[in-house]
């Protein structure tokens, strides 16, 4: 049985979660939110809804490659929204950043009354390295 490890180089000591946790070739990782800045924490830049989606696309991306992965490695992701009104902007960018896989990750899109650090949304995702 494989054992439960961190990928070391994602590793933050000041945060109070593992950003990704791996077991075998399965990668858990926690949410991601928009970018953040030190000291209080807070939103690097507050945004729309859409200009916060596409930077968590990019963190997504940003992660996957640190792993070894790319996008067609995730299977399973959950959505998490302020607002309703906002869930379809955020299909849309969802369909283009999953644009050309094949087999698309299964999808949970829930609501919530409020984020961390005021982040509109918040996606977690677990991929498996292919091959």
């Amino acid at each position: 049985m494989p054992k439960k490890e961190t990928v070391h180089y994602l590793v933050n000591k000041k945060l109070s979660y593992s950003p990704v946790i791996k077991i075998g070739n399965h990668y858990h990782f926690s949410g991601v939110i928009p970018k953040l800045v030190d000291v209080p924490p807070r939103l690097a830049s507050p945004g729309s809804f859409e200009e916060q989606a596409i930077e968590v696309f990019e963190k997504i991306d940003d992660l996957l490659k640190e792993c070894g992965l790319t996008r067609d490695d995730i299977f399973e992701t959950t959505v998490m929204l302020v607002s309703k009104d906002d869930f379809q902007t955020m299909d849309i960018l969802y369909r283009k950043f999953f644009a050309g896989i094949e087999i698309l990750p299964e999808r949970a899109a829930c609501g919530f009354a409020w984020l961390p650090f005021g982040s509109k949304i918040e996606i977690r995702f677990i991929a498996i390295k292919q091959g």
